[in-house]
């Protein structure tokens, strides 16, 4: 079963601390995270050895889960707009990750790796434009890699959001 609400979540739900609006984003969040990823966040193996372990399933088993719960579990407390604004920059992350990664020579990715580690080990606020977008590129491959993301799997309706945003981002 992969209900579109964490328990997690919905815990917090019944605490009443997060609004409809926030929900709403919640599910948007949680779907299309779930439907781009390549893989769970945790491998059915390891979903069986934690639940023989203990006898119940973990919380957290999609990277849709993942994001879900850490979204709503560190951001609850945020104004409906800028909790919104957190899951956009979000899918938006994922879809760029998924377009500036996929199909790309070995070359480029120890590149992008060697640049930023190399930018992460300087003070955030020493850092200059080139290592902030070296770290973040390092964000982009690990979510790339990590959830085994693929450009194909986007549709026309994640790349129409990405462009919007990214021309909102711009003005």
């Amino acid at each position: 079963m992969n209900p579109m609400l964490n328990r997690v979540v919905e815990d917090m739900v019944m605490q009443k601390k997060l609004s409809a609006v926030k929900i709403r984003h919640l599910f948007a969040l949680k779907r299309f995270i779930d439907r781009v990823a390549g893989t769970d966040y945790l491998e059915t193996s390891e979903v069986e050895a934690l639940q023989q372990k203990f006898g119940v399933q973990p919380d957290v088993i999609s990277w849709g889960d993942y994001f879900q719960v850490e979204v709503a579990s560190d951001h609850w407390d945020k104004e409906d707009a800028e909790f919104q604004k957190i899951i956009s920059t979000i899918m938006f992350d994922v879809i760029a990750a998924a377009l500036v990664f996929t199909d790309r020579t070995e070359k480029f990715v120890t590149h992008t790796l060697t640049e930023g580690k190399a930018a992460e080990a300087i003070d955030p606020h020493e850092r200059n434009i080139e290592q902030q977008e070296a770290v973040h590129l390092l964000i982009l491959q690990n979510y790339y890699e990590q959830m085994k993301l693929n450009a194909d799997l986007l549709d026309q309706e994640d790349l129409d959001f990405f462009g919007d945003f990214f021309m909102q981002r711009a003005s």
